[in-house]
C-alpha cells in the first residue's frame, strides 16, 4: 500500500508540471512589437486562438475582440 501511494504522489507531480503554463500580463500589440509573428489563428466556441512566435518563444493568446485577449508563454525552458 505505501509503493502504491507513493507512486500516486509522484505520478500527480509529474503530470502537474507537464501542464503547466505561464500566464503573462502583455499585450498583443507588445508581443508584434517585439518580434514574435503571428503563425496560427483558430476560431472555436466563440473564442479566438492566436499563436505568435519567435525564433525560441511561443504565445497563445485566448479571447474575443469585445473582452480582450489573454496570454500565456508555452515555451518551456525559455528565458521569460
Amino acid at each position: 500500500m505505501k509503493k502504491f501511494l507513493g507512486n500516486l504522489v509522484l505520478g500527480f507531480l509529474f503530470v502537474g508540471n507537464a501542464y503547466a503554463t505561464r500566464w503573462v500580463y502583455t499585450t498583443i500589440t507588445e508581443l508584434v512589437d517585439d518580434g514574435y509573428k503571428l503563425t496560427h489563428t483558430v476560431f472555436t466556441n466563440n473564442l479566438l486562438y492566436l499563436i505568435f512566435e519567435n525564433e525560441d518563444d511561443i504565445y497563445s493568446c485566448e479571447g474575443t475582440n469585445n473582452k480582450g485577449y489573454v496570454c500565456s508563454y508555452l515555451t518551456d525552458g525559455g528565458t521569460r
